[in-house]
């Protein structure tokens, strides 16, 4: 396995393990739509690709990773093979952001984005190729593969199908096949029709879904970074108290409130306090 690709699946592992344990981690860098558009933590765009909802989501999308990074690596290289990784990481949350932009309860996570764009930057290179899938004994021409991934990606989004990102598997396909042609210009003449064929359907409804609900917005007055800014701040603090204040309780749940030292009671009653204050 290449070293890049070992180091990615140790960050989603680290990531993974320490969402399991702790749910605030989780929480805090999650792909979740109010914290995103509401406090501008555009980091969770990023963050979000790297914890996954059970370890069967994990092995599934790192398995895919190794099977695909490995070609595509050896034609890329490095660092391009990272541009089309974390490009359609960005790509398929930004999608996702703009057609969940209304469900502020929307949350997320998982590599799904990213290795999609890496499974289209293979079907690009190697559109003869086969690709294998789960219960399924023969292998699926690649070509036939994305085609159908774009097809069902569009019904999903459509059809709002399972609890499944369908959005971000749309727009890391789509971002990861056109980064590699803008890497590898020389593919697309010999690659055109099957080009063609995966993206028209798919950039056809991204179009439509734009023309439907409108742009998307992205600039920001001064005044509404820094509300949004001091909103984060405020955000933090009250998980850094509630934590502080789930500790205590938990302490004296299985010790007795003799249990706390009298710092520990002075900051258990101030916190009660500002919650008391707070409720006003």
């Amino acid at each position: 396995m290449p070293a890049i690709t070992i180091a990615i699946v140790l960050a989603n592992l680290a990531f993974t393990y320490q969402g399991f344990r702790d749910r605030y981690f989780f929480a805090r860098y999650d792909f979740h739509i109010e914290p995103i558009l509401r406090l501008r933590d555009y980091r969770r765009l990023v963050t979000s690709g790297f914890l996954h909802v059970n370890w069967v989501h994990f092995l599934f999308n790192m398995f895919a990773l190794y099977s695909f990074s490995i070609s595509v690596l050896y034609i890329l290289g490095t660092v391009r093979f990272l541009i089309v990784y974390f490009g359609s990481l960005l790509a398929g949350n930004l999608l996702s952001l703009y057609i969940h932009r209304n469900h502020m309860g929307y949350r997320a996570v998982g590599a799904s984005g990213a290795v999609a764009g890496v499974i289209f930057s293979s079907i690009v290179l190697f559109p003869q190729g086969e690709i294998g899938m789960l219960f399924i004994p023969v292998g699926i021409p690649s070509w036939l593969f994305g085609i159908l991934f774009v097809l069902v990606s569009i019904f999903g989004i459509s059809s709002r199908l399972g609890n499944v990102g369908h959005g971000a598997h749309l727009g890391g396909a789509l971002c990861g096949l056109f980064l590699t042609l803008l890497i590898k210009p020389m593919e697309y003449p010999v690659n055109a029709l099957l080009v063609i064929t995966i993206t028209i359907p798919g950039f056809a409804y991204i179009a439509w879904i734009v023309r439907r609900e409108g742009a998307p917005r992205f600039g920001i007055s001064f005044r509404e970074w820094y509300r949004a800014q001091s909103e984060k701040r405020r955000a933090h603090e009250e998980e850094a108290i509630q934590k502080e204040l789930d500790r205590l309780l938990e302490k004296v749940n299985e010790q007795g409130i003799n249990a706390l030292s009298d710092w520990e009671r002075k900051r258990l009653h101030e916190i009660s306090e500002r919650r008391k204050k707070n409720r006003r």
